[in-house]
């Protein structure tokens, strides 16, 4: 139980992160420079479309770390409050 309440406290904390206005702000800004970015790359700068692209999928996978983390906060939180209930409760409501 204790991975659990720990999986929980994680989500938790990456929930309350990402609704963190400073983080929000920030997610934005980088997304608009990264577009700005490739916008203004020529089609023939391939080593630099290569990089904007990197910082691009390295940038979703930062948000995506922290949205899984909340996914299985929510996940564990459900696995505690199955383990809590009686057999009764489970099969009767």
């Amino acid at each position: 139980m204790a991975d659990l309440e720990a999986d929980i406290r994680r989500g938790l904390e990456a929930e309350r992160l990402l609704k963190h206005e400073l983080l929000s702000q920030a997610r934005t800004h980088i997304d608009g420079e990264l577009w700005r970015l490739f916008r203004e790359v020529k089609p023939d700068e391939v080593a630099a479309l290569q990089h904007i692209k990197a910082m691009q999928y390295f940038h979703g996978k930062y948000f995506a770390f922290l949205e899984r983390a909340v996914t299985d906060g929510k996940i564990a939180q459900i696995n505690l409050d199955s383990k809590k209930k009686t057999l009764r409760e489970r099969v009767f409501g």
